[in-house]
């Protein structure tokens, strides 16, 4: 009997490994043909690649069966997805990065070692992925940092308190106290919605995939509005409860902005729950989101580069193994804003630290 190699799983599909090479053709060129010479150089030898690379089989596969399944199940007619494209961007290299990295420290882990993307935030990346299929996926903080470049551009799905990347460019807030937790690459002068961490008093309720399907308490999150920096506004949707304080309403903001001084785009699919996050797919499904209210996207936009725009999550589902979401709107109160790409959109220093501080100041008056 052939004696299994140690360290082996001993029923471990390699069916779908890559395939052994054919005309010349080695398996480190075929890494690089992928984008994935990144392994190489970490890696070092064609042997340690391994398992760096059936890691990085099993998240495509992921992904792939995730978005296979969308389009199964919704279809995608061929002027959602041109305009869809237009709005997201095409002809780049796209890097998705699912939250993982709740900031109460609640992780899952993954079958293949390392962190387990969040459902909620997995279904939004599926999403994505129908749009752009040669995407690469990357999910674990190792590749990560070996990968990203500064002409990269990058897909976070989550908001500041599931994504450590979406807290680097979104700006945030909590209502208690007005403070801002985390400093943004990007000066939050020039961003004209900011995620905001509402209050815990009351809580409300949703089945969280986080927790393994387990009704849990969610703060009243919103959005301070900074369109104008001299009167900051807090909004929150309508219907935010039902009677039974569970969660009735809940909203998602994208916001597409710079990466880098250089070049480079970050898209932000932010939820201000898990249902906000997971309704990006439905911006896929022509009941969810009819293809009038993209149109009028696309117009408000006027093929911006840079933009934010918030959409209300309706119909949510309350039941194992988690709430989702199962139609979306347009907000009828905060409008697509088009950010200018500004010289300063980088800068760092006292004069900013000094804005946030007023800014801080007069929304707390506003509470």
């Amino acid at each position: 009997m052939t004696q299994r190699k140690k360290g082996t799983p001993k029923n471990r599909d390699t069916s779908k490994r890559l395939p052994p090479a054919k005309a010349g053709i080695s398996r480190r060129d075929m890494l690089k043909c992928l984008g994935l010479g990144f392994l190489i150089s970490r890696a070092g030898t064609l042997s340690s690649l391994e398992e760096d690379w059936e890691t990085l089989c099993k998240l495509v596969r992921s992904v792939d069966e995730g978005r296979r399944n969308l389009l199964d199940r919704v279809g995608l007619s061929s002027e959602r997805r041109a305009i869809l494209t237009r709005l997201f961007g095409d002809g780049q290299r796209f890097l998705l990065r699912p939250g993982d990295d709740q900031l109460l420290g609640v992780h899952l882990a993954a079958p293949y070692g390392g962190r387990k993307a969040y459902p909620h935030e997995q279904q939004a990346m599926n999403a994505f992925a129908t749009l752009f299929p040669d995407a690469v996926t990357v999910e674990s903080g190792e590749f990560l940092e070996a990968e990203i470049k500064l002409l990269d551009s990058l897909v976070c799905a989550g908001s500041p308190v599931s994504n450590a990347f979406t807290r680097q460019y979104l700006p945030s807030c909590l209502q208690a106290d007005m403070e801002r937790p985390f400093k943004t690459v990007l000066d939050p002068m020039y961003i004209p919605y900011h995620f905001l961490g509402g209050p815990t008093e009351g809580g409300i309720l949703v089945y969280s995939g986080m927790l393994g399907g387990t009704v849990a308490k969610k703060r009243f999150n919103g959005i301070l509005v900074n369109t104008d920096p001299n009167r900051p506004e807090i909004w929150r949707p309508n219907h935010y409860v039902d009677s039974k304080n569970f969660l009735a309403t809940d909203y998602l903001l994208i916001s597409r902005l710079p990466r880098s001084p250089v070049g480079g785009q970050v898209l932000l699919v932010s939820g201000g729950h898990g249902p906000g996050t997971q309704a990006f797919e439905l911006l896929f499904d022509e009941e969810a989101f009819p293809i009038d209210q993209l149109r009028q996207l696309e117009t408000a936009l006027g093929g911006a580069s840079y933009y934010q725009f918030v959409l209300e999550v309706q119909e949510i589902q309350h039941e194992p193994p988690m709430s989702v979401a199962r139609s979306l709107a347009l907000s009828k109160e905060l409008k697509p804003q088009v950010i200018p790409f500004h010289a300063h959109f980088f800068t760092s220093s006292t004069a900013q630290n000094e804005r946030d501080q007023g800014l801080a100041d007069d929304a707390k008056n506003k509470c």
